[in-house]
């Protein structure tokens, strides 16, 4: 099939299905949505139950609360209330930038709750989106994999954020854009 068009482009360019843009793309989007926007409250709960004298039921429920958005992000695609697209891509990438930011505000449960379910909501979204186009971007067998790898990307860049600041800004200061 011809990806050409007549006449001037109405919108960005895509790369080409397979290739390195698309792949890098794809890695990039999943290391943020899922390793960050998903599995950055890991590692800075402990900090946050020490900071706030939280026993295990508020961050059993703010964990639940996250897993239950994911899920509903996901299902609002397979459902067909919202389609994959990459203006819906770019809200959830967007989304899960303000969400990690909206962290910090509060250590009220309910607050914790409420932002972990919506981020949830908007990793889901970005996962489907993203996944989606697994099928063409896998030209070359390994192309799927190192997109997959941004979930693990992401994580590992989570925890060791924490790990090699966290003692020193506290939960907050991990939340905060510069210097809070």
């Amino acid at each position: 099939m011809s990806t050409s068009h007549a006449g001037p482009s109405t919108g960005p360019r895509e790369a080409p299905a397979g290739s390195p843009a698309v792949v890098l793309r794809g890695t990039l989007g999943l290391a943020v949505a899922m390793g960050l926007g998903r599995f950055f409250y890991t590692p800075v709960l402990p900090l946050m139950v020490a900071a706030l004298n939280w026993g295990t039921g508020p961050s059993a429920w703010i964990a639940t609360a996250n897993y239950a958005g994911y899920f509903l992000g996901c299902l609002a695609v397979a459902r067909g209330w919202l389609r994959p697209s990459s203006a819906l891509l770019r809200v959830g990438l967007l989304s899960t930038a303000v969400l990690l930011a909206l962290v910090a505000l509060s250590g009220e449960p309910l607050w914790q709750a409420s932002v972990r379910l919506a981020a949830g909501v908007a990793s889901g979204l970005v996962f489907v989106c993203i996944t989606q186009r697994i099928p063409q971007v896998a030209r070359r067998p390994h192309d799927a994999g190192l997109v997959y790898a941004g979930v693990g990307t992401g994580i590992l860049a989570s925890g060791a954020l924490v790990l090699a600041v966290g003692g020193a800004v506290g939960w907050r200061g991990l939340g905060r854009p510069g210097p809070g």
